[in-house]
């Protein structure tokens, strides 16, 4: 039943994701005027179509994403791209400004849904997410719980103290947080220290002098038993706001040590995920609730808005980078880059994103473990 539960969460999540932001270029096209051929989900090849209007509507078989193929976009036959041209209905003969509006809809609709999902988590009723507001706020209020999560190899503490001991007190003064854990034990630098722990369900008094830099050689796992934090609804739409917005940033902040990691030591770096990864972690979300499932899902809303407008070939930003690219091609050459070309690079960085998948999914199932 879990099984079944997870992967109708998946399911949801993931298939709503990708119709928000294919539906915002859809709304987009259609408000430009420009004849949208195919409105896809999944990626070709094409496992079911119905044509409604002017317009196939179409299941995929690879369900790692989704599709708007417009008249005259990414054309890379001669033949259709001169017959795409002459229409006025075609995307290449429509405005800067339209053409513009187009690309940034679908990321946009994302940034609002993810900013929809987590106003509706703050208005029932949620845990705050880590390093929050709200998570800095809750656990500077309340008590902290050290626990030595490891104890390393030739330190002062290596033969005194094990995995899972709470640390209570350092010479007799109750530890609060790990930071005033840290100051204490600078304090005793080089000095006999006695730290009282928690070992099961006996306390211990152990002697262990920390090194010159104020250190014993343990990593500390920090537990805070967190409140549901809940606000008015238009209180509500600016935490969401503000949540959106500080996702967006760490998004991108880990999608530069992604690019480093994978440039300069051609390894997948820990913390990234695909649609494997993301399914085990939503297999523990969704054991938590609706409403942490709900948080899951507009922080990867947020997610794909961010990669989308990347200034990659294939994505989003790709496709704006030749746009913001175009009145200066124009002024040097007299006339537009050629949209063969651009099909042709952007069919290169579809086939590269898409290897880049199969290496993260290979990485998740192979070298990851939850």
């Amino acid at each position: 039943m879990a099984t079944i539960i997870t992967i109708i969460a998946f399911l949801v999540i993931f298939s709503l994701l990708i119709l928000v932001h294919e539906l915002g270029h859809f709304l987009a096209a259609k408000k430009s005027d420009v004849k949208v051929e195919e409105f896809g989900f999944g990626l070709p090849p094409r496992a079911w179509g119905k044509k409604i209007g002017e317009t196939i509507y179409s299941l995929n078989w690879v369900p790692l994403g989704g599709f708007v193929r417009m008249l005259g976009q990414d054309d890379m036959d001669a033949k259709s791209a001169d017959k795409a041209g002459d229409n006025p209905r075609s995307y290449t003969n429509k405005s800067w400004w339209q053409r513009f509006f187009i690309l940034v809809a679908g990321v946009a609709l994302n940034f609002v849904m993810a900013i929809l999902l987590f106003t509706i988590a703050y208005s029932v009723g949620c845990y705050p997410l880590l390093e929050s507001e709200d998570y800095y706020r809750t656990i500077a209020t309340k008590p902290q719980q050290l626990t030595i999560e490891e104890v390393l190899a030739n330190k002062p503490a290596t033969e005194k103290l094990e995995k899972d001991d709470l640390i209570l007190a350092i010479n007799g003064i109750s530890v609060a947080n790990n930071q005033q854990f840290m100051e204490l034990q600078k304090r005793q630098a080089g000095a006999e220290t006695v730290y009282l722990i928690k070992r099961g369900e006996e306390e211990k008094q152990i002697i262990i002098t920390p090194s010159k830099e104020g250190e014993i050689g343990v990593v500390i796992e920090t537990i805070v038993e967190m409140d549901k934090v809940r606000y008015l609804p238009h209180i509500a739409l600016i935490k969401g706001a503000k949540e959106t917005w500080r996702i967006s940033i760490l998004t991108v902040k880990g999608l530069g040590k992604v690019v480093w990691s994978i440039i300069y030591r051609f390894t997948v770096p820990e913390g990234v995920a695909g649609p494997v990864g993301i399914f085990k972690i939503t297999s523990k979300v969704a054991k938590l609730g609706i409403t942490p499932l709900i948080q899951f899902a507009a922080l990867l809303s947020a997610s794909i808005g961010v990669i989308n407008i990347m200034p990659f070939p294939a994505l989003d930003g790709g496709r704006l980078l030749f746009l913001l690219i175009e009145p200066v091609y124009a002024a040097i050459f007299g006339r537009k880059h050629s949209a063969q070309i651009e099909g042709m690079i952007h069919l290169i960085g579809f086939a590269l994103l898409i290897l880049f998948i199969l290496a993260i999914t290979w990485h998740d199932v192979f070298v990851k473990s939850f």
